[in-house]
């Protein structure tokens, strides 16, 4: 079955603060050993941009939390990697290399999920 190459769907991004971006234990600050409160917050810069809470008796528990921080925290970095990815892909890194499957994945996953990051919608995609 020949491969074909799917015409891209643009995106109009949205302005979010720039990463790189870490996050800190505030329960450690503290001294409350109970409570679960990360503050995430740009590298360059100590103002929060978000806090992942928890107080005891309701998800998430102290790890979760921590995990969930985590995850925010690297959101600019796999942003990016994302969009450099699509980038790579649609201007032939790969040239007759690439499975058709990779068009799909950039179409189906990274795209939407770059999309629902950057708070816009697909062209094309009817949502």
């Amino acid at each position: 079955m020949p491969e074909t190459k799917r015409t891209p769907k643009e995106v109009q991004p949205m302005q979010s603060t720039s990463g790189p971006w870490e996050y800190s234990d505030l329960s450690a600050a503290t001294g409350a050993e109970l409570a679960n409160d990360f503050a995430i917050t740009p590298t360059e810069n100590c103002t929060a941009i978000a806090h992942v809470h928890h107080t005891r008796g309701y998800a998430p528990d102290r790890a979760e939390g921590e995990a969930n921080a985590a995850l925010i925290a690297a959101s600019p970095d796999l942003l990016e990697a994302a969009k450099l990815i699509i980038q790579e892909v649609r201007d032939g890194l790969f040239t007759d290399d690439i499975p058709s499957t990779i068009y799909a994945i950039c179409d189906d996953y990274l795209e939407p999920a770059i999309a629902k990051a950057l708070l816009t919608k697909l062209r094309n995609a009817g949502t």
